[in-house]
């Protein structure tokens, strides 16, 4: 790909390599041997200078099947729950005439299933969905559903699963015929660039979104963050929805990432408490593993708290995902405990309890 995907604009900058990633990070395997045999994809991270759109330039969209082996729940963590009741405070807020929602992209239902038990009259769509909630259609939001008519569209982490997003934008848009809000929900790649956060660097992500670059897709908008600055929000009405695509004119030349210096420096923290475990089977932990481990042994273990996760491995070098009290019963196999996410920090340490363990996180 020689072009941006949004501006046509051939002045692209590659900002980070990684080789042979899992594909699905938030995928745990059945066996060792499945996990060192599933897809890998290979990631070029490209900045568009001009429009600051960022993207993995080698992305292969065939090597994507979302079934039902993906899992990126984190309903079981207090802070995650907590953070979940924020958006339901904001939209309570920021969108009050909202009765009818459709929630695109529910993953497991978690969220929708909160919506619900909060008065809403909410509908989900997924064809990934394993559950029974008969408020959940097993497919993509279509023109199909044009009659759904909803007041407010939820989109959280999935739009930056397509290399056009503002082409999703328009399909989904126009599916609801333009009428509505809409909250959408993602990483925030000043963030990442700020604190250097090259596990937040996935396969599955296939772009990256600035406050900028996401607004530039509305005539107007309201933008934050959430999560402790790593989530970007955005609530716009769809009839905002720019006809063409109008670059976000701060371009993308600010956009100065280091995580080459940042990898090396924690490859280095790891080998000095190796073996060192981590903590969280999630997009950040198995990026974390792959560019740290590199199949040298140093992680020789996963701990994570979801229970569909547990006694699984992840790819593509086959950590086995254990439980918080299995890992910590055996905890004469790893020195140290790396927390990939510092939202998480004091949570977590609760849960260890104890003071002969080191427990790491970034700085």
């Amino acid at each position: 790909m020689q072009n941006c995907p949004l501006c046509a604009s051939q002045n692209l900058r590659t900002v980070f390599t990684v080789g042979k990633m899992s594909v699905f990070p938030n995928m745990v395997f059945a066996t060792a041997e499945e996990a060192r045999t599933a897809p890998v994809g290979d990631m070029t991270l490209t900045v568009c200078d001009d429009c600051g759109f960022v993207f993995n330039q080698t992305f292969d969209e065939s090597l994507l099947d979302f079934n039902k082996k993906y899992d990126n729940e984190q309903k079981h963590s207090a802070y995650y729950q907590q953070y979940l009741q924020g958006i339901i405070d904001l939209l309570r807020v920021e969108v009050p005439e909202a009765k009818k929602v459709a929630e695109i992209g529910c993953g497991k239902g978690h969220f929708l299933e909160l919506m619900l038990s909060q008065g809403f009259d909410a509908i989900g769509f997924d064809p990934t969905y394993e559950g029974d909630n008969p408020k959940v259609v097993k497919d993509y939001f279509s023109d199909k559903y044009s009659t759904e008519n909803a007041d407010l569209l939820v989109m959280r982490h999935m739009l930056y699963t397509v290399m056009n997003p503002f082409e999703l934008l328009h399909t989904i848009a126009k599916a609801n015929h333009y009428k509505g809000k809409v909250y959408i929900e993602v990483l925030d790649f000043d963030w990442i660039v700020a604190n250097d956060s090259f596990c937040d660097i996935c396969y599955e992500q296939v772009v990256y979104f600035t406050r900028d670059s996401l607004a530039s897709f509305f005539n107007k908008s309201t933008v934050g963050n959430l999560f402790g600055g790593q989530y970007i929000y955005l609530i716009a009405d769809l009839a905002d929805l720019r006809h063409e695509y109008t670059p976000n004119p701060k371009g993308g030349k600010h956009l100065q990432p280091n995580f080459e210096a940042n990898v090396a420096h924690y490859q280095n923290l790891a080998t000095q408490h190796a073996p060192l475990a981590i903590w969280g089977a999630g997009g950040k932990g198995v990026s974390f593993a792959h560019l740290i481990d590199a199949g040298k042994g140093i992680v020789p273990c996963i701990i994570d708290i979801n229970p569909s996760k547990q006694n699984g491995f992840i790819a593509p070098h086959a950590q086995p995902v254990l439980p918080p009290q299995t890992a910590l019963a055996q905890v004469g196999k790893f020195k140290s405990i790396f927390i990939v996410n510092p939202n998480y920090l004091e949570e977590i340490k609760k849960d260890i309890n104890n003071p002969a363990i080191e427990v790491l996180t970034f700085a």
